[in-house]
């Protein structure tokens, strides 16, 4: 995620929650709960966009195209997926944003420097509990920050003077200075949008009604303390403190004066449940790039034991080259997902991990072309890996007879896929028929074509080709067409050349003008 894109998906959660509470919250005198609705709308919208949220909640069972083939004969080039022409507007927005991210730490910087002197040069003038006061130095408005209490030696002659202690006191008890932090780190990162400093005025405006309802409920008579807010406005305060005197101070004598809402009129907070989720839901990256997007490589494979066949749960699976590690499942499966750099076209290089206690260490090192994101499972002879597969902008197919699957959000589509445990017990079937062929290869040197399970087979030096249903017709150097059992007595193993394919017949129509499946094989010159 680049920082243009994460900008704008916080930046606009954060106006339709402060819209709503524009709209629905900032009369209510649930003033509790406002707070607690701000901070969660300000965490919600900085963290969504950063998160993975896609277990928190049901979601569609997952299913795969099942594509299953032999080894292959000559490939056909793939061609390389077209790379959009880079842009030279995102990386200067970008910049503009980062700089004005510095500007605003700088700017917080010196506030906290200022806050910093201004401590030293005050003097201590006693204790209330755990709460400080301070004498200024110089006029400034009563405030308080952290558990301390500022105020200059003139407010000391107020009446009232005791009515600002316990305002600022009820700041401090309530925690307000993680508000105010809060809201400055909202700024530094969302600096560019007017809802942000909207939202940082409204967290600030909600507090000071908290501290001026605790005074009320201390026994304050409402028209004196009026009276004293009005007596004391005008007189600036530093940015990080909960002041006495935040403006205007027409919004806050008119709540102190409006009757308070009833339970009903709370019921909107209800409205605001289903908004926040829906934002955590819309914000937050649930990691199914679209079909053919080329910024992301998808690994997903099974974790099997090389004797049983049976899964591996909580298998360790780590990519040593990007550093990504995951965990496999109940049922042995396993995803990784890497991002690919914008604009690189050449090769990725990977070195997968896979472990688990009492077992020898599986690993692959391989590098996958760009224009061609298809890779060969390999497999040993205790942990195992069925179905390595990849998807990218192009896919192959694999060989050895094994499953590919092509991206999630492709299948996704197509209802009539298999599910995964489906595609696991084919794999683990195409795994023990695969064993059955070791066994006839060794068994019977000579023979080249036979059938296991309805699943024919013919081989060539120490590989084969497979595929489904039994194939009556084999095509020796374009020329012969033969059966099976002609084959087998008419050639042997040796004798074969590397090349051996099988055709659809479609394919074999078009090309060889044989209207069925064929094998294709070729002989030594």
């Amino acid at each position: 995620m680049t920082l243009l894109s994460y900008s704008l998906q916080a930046g606009l959660g954060l106006a339709l929650t402060y819209l709503f509470y524009r709209v629905c919250l900032v009369r209510l005198t649930f003033y509790k709960a406002n707070r607690l609705y701000l901070s969660t709308a300000i965490l919600l919208c900085l963290l969504a966009p950063l998160m993975d949220t896609s277990g928190l909640w049901p979601q569609k069972v997952e299913r795969f195209t099942v594509y299953v083939q032999g080894n292959p004969g000559p490939e056909m080039p793939v061609a390389a997926a077209p790379t959009a022409a880079p842009s030279h507007h995102l990386p200067l927005l970008e910049y503009v944003l980062f700089a004005g991210m510095v500007l605003m730490v700088l700017r917080l910087s010196i506030q906290v420097i200022s806050l910093t002197r201004l401590r030293f040069k005050a003097v201590p003038a006693g204790e209330r509990g755990r709460i400080r006061l301070f004498l200024l130095p110089y006029p400034l408005a009563p405030f308080s920050f952290g558990h301390s209490i500022f105020f200059h030696p003139s407010a000391q002659t107020s009446a009232d003077f005791h009515r600002i202690v316990d305002h600022e006191t009820a700041h401090i008890e309530q925690r307000h200075t993680l508000d105010i932090l809060l809201s400055q780190v909202l700024l530094v990162l969302q600096w560019w949008n007017p809802f942000a400093w909207l939202m940082d005025r409204s967290i600030r405006q909600n507090l000071e009604f908290l501290a001026d309802q605790a005074v009320l409920d201390n026994g304050a008579d409402p028209k004196q303390y009026q009276y004293l807010l009005l007596k004391v406005s005008g007189v600036g305060v530093p940015v990080l403190s909960n002041p006495f005197n935040f403006s205007p101070l027409y919004n806050r004598i008119a709540m102190m004066n409006k009757r308070r809402s009833g339970t009903k009129q709370g019921a909107r907070f209800l409205f605001a449940l289903p908004l926040l989720l829906l934002l955590l839901i819309a914000a937050s990256r649930h990691r199914v790039p679209k079909t053919g997007d080329d910024h992301t490589y998808r690994l997903y494979a099974f974790v099997v034991d090389g004797a049983t066949l049976k899964p591996l749960a909580d298998a360790d699976v780590k990519d040593d080259v990007s550093g990504l590690s995951t965990k496999t499942g109940a049922d042995g499966f396993f995803r990784l997902t890497f991002p690919v750099p914008p604009g690189k076209t050449d090769t990725m290089k990977f070195h997968v991990v896979v472990s688990k206690d009492g077992y020898d260490h599986f690993q692959d090192k391989f590098q996958v072309p760009l224009a061609n994101l298809g890779i060969n499972p390999k497999f040993n002879s205790d942990l195992q890996l069925i179905g390595l597969a990849g998807s990218g902008p192009d896919r192959r197919s694999f060989s050895n007879s094994h499953m590919a699957m092509p991206s999630e959000e492709e299948a996704l589509h197509n209802e009539g896929s298999p599910s995964r445990e489906e595609i696991f017990d084919k794999l683990i079937q195409r795994q023990k028929q695969q064993r059955e062929v070791e066994a006839v290869f060794a068994a019977s040197p000579d023979q080249i074509y036979f059938v296991i399970s309805n699943q024919t087979y013919v081989v060539m030096h120490g590989g084969w080709a497979s595929q489904e249903g039994t194939v009556h017709t084999i095509l020796v150097d374009g020329k012969i067409r033969m059966t099976g059992e002609e084959l087998n007595k008419t050639y042997k193993r040796n004798q074969l050349s590397g090349y051996c394919s099988t055709l659809p017949a479609s394919k074999a129509k078009e090309k060889y003008g044989i209207d069925e499946d064929i094998f294709v094989v070729g002989l030594n010159k």
